[in-house]
């Protein structure tokens, strides 16, 4: 495939000299110094100023939300922002109204999150890695703790499925916790599930019980509880994301692209070395971001790679827009939408 070579970061749009420096953020000692696009396709600069933007959500119909850090001294906080995309771009981080997600305190100050948007009431809800806990922002409202008993979220470990439930990826997994599918009577003489890898949770966040929730306590639907009761060993997988038909996409350690189908069956659909999180374009295909690489590979139905952008300065989030066009964040601070010259 023939690229479209672009300078990387100051994109031909007028930016400053220190603008199109490289930030370090402890992250990635790796950057590109051109920017490469596919035929047909152009760059935008939305936003600018973003301190370690860690997610993104589509807020349809012209809306996107942020999920990024919002204390430099890392005080536990962060912070959700909105950019218009229908309004005047680029968008300044610092002109935005956030809403502060009060995260846990820890030693840590490089605070990870991951978010998602429920498609009916546009509640966010957001998961912090480190701190076990998973946050419900209502549109204008305040955070409110959903649950916790999360051992260790994974990177990316949200995303709703067709029926508007929540998918909750926890990346450590379980270690000698409740069993509801075992009598209580055979965890007193030490038959407790000890399964220790990710597993995966669907909630139906529209139920009317007492908040929070506790995970600890959840059934998982992902795996069978006769695997986890076997010592199963799974791939630490990294982000899920939910397909058309009821599957799931999750994405291992080695960039492994694997199905897991309803029936709990997992099917290898192609390995991306480098790929941390994959968006699912409007047409159906699929594009896998790298983050050390700075690259986003676009993959085929039938499970075919095919090179796509090159030359990101280590992006971080990955969405894709109604219109087709893409909008990734970088972890210098910059938010960029990837579109068809058409469009």
């Amino acid at each position: 495939m023939r690229f479209r070579v672009l300078p990387a970061l100051a994109l031909g749009l007028g930016l400053t000299t220190a603008a199109t420096a490289q930030v370090w953020s402890g992250a990635s000692l790796q950057g590109a110094l051109t920017l490469q696009l596919p035929p047909g396709w152009r760059v935008e600069l939305v936003g600018v100023g973003f301190r370690l933007p860690q997610d993104l959500a589509v807020d349809p119909p012209d809306g996107l939300w942020v999920l990024t850090q919002l204390d430099p001294m890392g005080s536990g906080a962060s912070a959700l922002v909105r950019i218009p995309l229908a309004g005047p771009l680029p968008v300044e981080a610092k002109r935005l109204r956030p809403a502060s997600i009060p995260f846990s305190p820890d030693p840590a100050r490089f605070r990870m999150g991951s978010l998602a948007r429920h498609p009916g009431t546009g509640d966010l809800y957001v998961a912090e890695r480190l701190g076990r806990h998973l946050y419900r922002v209502p549109p204008g409202g305040a955070p409110v703790l959903y649950a916790r008993g999360l051992n260790q979220a994974a990177f990316w470990a949200l995303a709703f499925d067709g029926d508007g439930r929540l998918v909750v990826l926890d990346f450590a997994g379980r270690s000698v916790v409740a069993d509801p599918t075992l009598p209580a009577e055979r965890e007193w003489f030490g038959d407790a599930e000890r399964y220790e890898g990710p597993v995966l949770y669907r909630l139906a966040v529209d139920e009317p019980l007492p908040l929070p929730r506790n995970l600890e306590y959840a059934k998982p639907v992902f795996p069978p509880a006769a695997l986890r009761r076997a010592g199963a060993t799974l791939p630490r997988y990294r982000s899920v994301r939910a397909l058309p038909g009821g599957d799931l996409l999750l994405v291992g350690p080695a960039g492994e692209l694997h199905r897991l189908r309803p029936d709990a069956a997992i099917v290898p659909l192609a390995s991306v070395p480098g790929a941390h999180l994959v968006a699912l374009g409007a047409e159906g295909e699929l594009y896998a971001l790298d983050h050390y690489g700075g690259r986003i590979v676009r993959v085929g139905p039938d499970g075919a790679t095919h090179p796509f952008v090159e030359g990101l300065t280590r992006p971080m989030a990955l969405v894709a827009l109604a219109d087709g066009s893409l909008v990734v964040a970088e972890d210098s601070g910059q938010i960029l939408r990837l579109r068809p010259e058409s469009r």
